[in-house]
């Protein structure tokens, strides 16, 4: 930028955004003028310096927010893989144990000659194949459990215990089973039925094939209030 005048004249050098120079010439003799000019914040090597930091922080807030994700993930999986290999387990006992008890029924069964005992050992291998039936029964209860979503309704109880019992009246030696239901009244009970249902299910299944054997009348007692 050039500035004249009558008796004198200056010109005016930018050299860079915060750095001027002026040259100011008059009758008598030539002077330099110099001076700074503050620039901007954001022109700043600080504020370069700012921003870099905080893209560092910020790259580090999620990483850090990543890490914590993966960890609680990785703990959920080897909670299910626990979970997974202690039901493995005792599905395979399960499972094996009537297996077992048929497959050594039917050789015995084949080596008798007696159509009485025949009919004793095929008796066996009925009850033995219920056993199997039920377990199976309770892992696809399970699954679905594990998979569907709660309804919650308004629960019959009666209802639900009589449904669970007559489910079970294909076990053996039923005829010794003895139901006393006593429920109070109530206004209204609102829950998932059918998980309700393989609750009273897996408890009352569970509680015959325990006791039945070593009694001779089993009383089911539900006291619900």
């Amino acid at each position: 930028m050039i500035w004249t005048g009558t008796k004198n004249n200056g010109i005016f050098y930018q050299c860079d955004s915060s750095f001027i120079q002026f040259d100011h010439e008059t009758l008598r003799d030539i002077s330099t003028l110099e001076f700074y000019v503050e620039p901007h914040f954001y022109e700043t090597a600080w504020f370069y310096v700012l921003v870099f930091l905080g893209i560092i922080f910020l790259l580090y807030i999620l990483y850090k927010i990543r890490v914590r994700r993966i960890a609680r993930r990785n703990m959920e999986l080897q909670k299910l893989n626990q979970e997974l290999d202690r039901f493995v387990y005792s599905a395979s006992h399960d499972l094996r144990a009537p297996l077992a008890s048929v497959q050594r029924l039917v050789k015995i069964a084949q080596q008798e000659t007696s159509a009485e005992q025949k009919d004793e050992y095929l008796q066996m291998i009925r009850s033995s194949i219920q056993k199997l039936d039920g377990f199976t029964k309770e892992i696809t209860d399970f699954s679905r459990n594990a998979r569907a979503e709660v309804e919650r309704e308004p629960v019959d109880f009666k209802e639900l215990i009589s449904g669970t019992v007559h489910d079970l009246q294909y076990l053996d030696k039923s005829e010794r089973i003895r139901i006393d239901l006593k429920i109070v009244p109530y206004d209204s009970f609102i829950s998932d039925q059918r998980r309700l249902s393989m609750i009273f299910h897996n408890l009352t299944s569970r509680a015959i094939i325990i006791i039945i054997p070593v009694k001779k009348i089993l009383l089911l007692k539900y006291q619900l209030s």
